[in-house]
């Protein structure tokens, strides 16, 4: 009897463990039977462009489903509906470009960052405005030069160029590489399909841990894409003023991975400082803030620090990420720094000039309209405390 009892619990353990692993490798499997899946997209939206630069570009009058989402391209391969060669009058047109960020992957036309855009302007300002999806999916900065200069015969009043933080340096499309990949696509777990899903987090993980250091070496101002990509910009830059076109620059970081790539934010974050600036003159800003040409999704440039650096009788000297032109007038908030200070300093800015190995760094030396002894001393028991209190005065 009591044999049979222990064969019976040996049994019944026996089956309960197959029904686990049963279960174990079946989760992967549930999702397919409870959520949804993306179909497959369309084939034939691309071909190739008589443009060597541009590589690739949308077959006009195509219809299909892109990331789950219907796709229309117009007669001038556009995403959205259709648009004549010139604007309609008292309708202002604008341009947007970028990759599949602006082109809308998975969503409808609609609901596209540019059909949004329209909507927002026409509702806020009472105009009519028609806002050209010029977005293409694996575009990068490299394109979007010849993209602009496509688009200029349909008449755009301004140009919006977005960029994603973490790829638009890129001169050629990544492809991962490591022996633990290699390792886990030629495993005897790859090759079946019950036990292929168990790979895919590693295989994700692996993929995120070499992504990282691929997506700094594009930031890194001595490698081969930086230096590349500050030209793409540069030339985007000179095709719109040769056009007499103003120019926007719009930043999307990745949501996927908020705050991981905040250094190379700050980085692109001064480098649109000084690409779309006026150009250095003597020429007075009466509000540093309302020079600010481009715009930033997440408030990197909130974050921008103003740094107070010295202070001596022949005036003080600051450093900030972009350029502020001589003769304009700062009110700086010194009270982060000491609250003693219960009201903002006037700081008049004489001179400007880039320093450091990028030139992306700004030095301007002014002084303080209301400076006398007792203040002076004030601002100087606070520039003691830099190094352990925010640096941020405006």
């Amino acid at each position: 009897m009591r044999a049979y009892s222990s064969r019976r619990v040996i049994y019944t353990l026996l089956v309960l463990s197959l029904a686990l692993g049963a279960g174990v490798l079946a989760l992967p499997y549930l999702r397919d039977v409870f959520i949804p899946q993306i179909p497959n997209d369309s084939p034939g939206l691309y071909r190739k462009s008589a443009d060597p630069e541009l590589e690739w570009e949308r077959i006009p009058n195509w219809t299909g489903m892109i990331g789950g989402a219907t796709v229309h391209i117009n007669s001038l391969g556009y995403r959205g509906a259709e648009i004549s060669d010139r604007p309609a009058p008292g309708v202002t047109r604008i341009v947007v470009i970028g990759d599949s960020v602006v082109m809308g992957q998975g969503v409808t036309d609609d609901h596209c960052l540019p059909s949004a855009l329209e909507r927002e302007l026409t509702r806020r300002t009472g105009r009519r405005f028609e806002v050209v999806n010029a977005g293409v999916r694996g575009y990068s900065a490299r394109q979007y030069p010849a993209a602009l200069s496509k688009a200029l015969p349909l008449s755009p009043r301004l140009v919006v160029m977005v960029l994603t933080l973490v790829n638009d340096p890129e001169r050629e499309k990544w492809v991962p590489r490591s022996e633990r990949l290699t390792e886990m696509q030629n495993s005897w777990l790859a090759r079946l399909p019950l036990t292929k899903p168990i790979l895919i987090k590693p295989f994700e993980e692996e993929i995120r841990r070499l992504f990282i250091p691929h997506v700094r070496s594009l930031y890194d101002p001595a490698g081969r894409e930086w230096p590349m990509f500050l030209n793409d910009l540069a030339r985007v830059k000179k095709t719109a003023e040769d056009a007499g076109l103003p120019l926007i620059a719009l930043v999307f970081p990745p949501v996927e991975a908020p705050g991981l790539f905040d250094q190379e934010a700050r980085q692109l974050e001064m480098v649109l400082f000084r690409l779309t600036r006026p150009e250095r003159s003597t020429q007075r800003m009466p509000e540093v803030r309302n020079s600010y040409r481009h715009i930033c999704l997440k408030p990197v440039s909130a974050s921008l620090d103003l740094i107070l650096v010295d202070l001596s009788e022949s005036g003080a000297q600051i450093e900030a990420p972009f350029y502020i032109p001589p003769g304009t007038v700062l009110h700086l908030n010194l009270a982060r720094l000491n609250p003693e200070f219960q009201r903002p300093l006037t700081f008049k800015v004489l001179t400007s000039q880039p320093f450091g190995a990028t030139q992306m760094t700004f030095r301007m030396r002014g002084r303080f309209e209301e400076l006398d002894a007792d203040l002076e001393k004030r601002i100087r028991r606070a520039l003691l405390h830099l190094q352990t209190h925010s640096r941020k005065l405006l």
